[in-house]
């Protein structure tokens, strides 16, 4: 019974963190913030492939040597939810998400729980890792 609760325990605090870090990183995303870096270039693939079947331009530049697999997140994403801001950003917000889940199993896979819960906790409230997610 103590280990059923020593697991719930743990697995409320990671849901609370993600539900939070979720908010930190959706909060004032759609219509707040200017592309970032390479966002606007991520849109504009991501919505070739779309509209063309491929990360291809008009002008035919291509870039499907780079990092095509976001490229392809992406559309998948705008497929979902329409060619718009969210959409192309919608993807950063997930993974980063899951990056706090991700920190906390190899957390207490190398350590223990605690220090699962103590790094998912420094990665859900880091200003630098939110700002990566957006």
């Amino acid at each position: 019974m103590f280990k059923v609760f020593k697991f719930n325990r743990y697995f409320v605090s990671i849901f609370f963190l993600s539900v939070i870090g979720f908010f930190l990183r959706y909060k004032g995303l759609p219509g707040n913030y200017s592309f970032w870096t390479d966002e606007d270039h991520v849109a504009l693939f991501a919505r070739a492939i779309l509209e063309r079947g491929g990360p291809v331009l008009q002008n035919g530049y291509s870039t499907s040597a780079f990092q095509s697999l976001w490229y392809w997140i992406t559309a998948f994403s705008m497929k979902i939810f329409g060619v718009n801001e969210f959409a192309a950003r919608f993807p950063s917000v997930f993974f980063g998400v899951l990056t706090i889940i991700a920190i906390f199993f190899l957390g207490k896979k190398l350590f223990n729980e605690k220090v699962g819960i103590i790094s998912s906790a420094f990665i859900t409230f880091l200003t630098i890792e939110i700002l990566w997610s957006r």
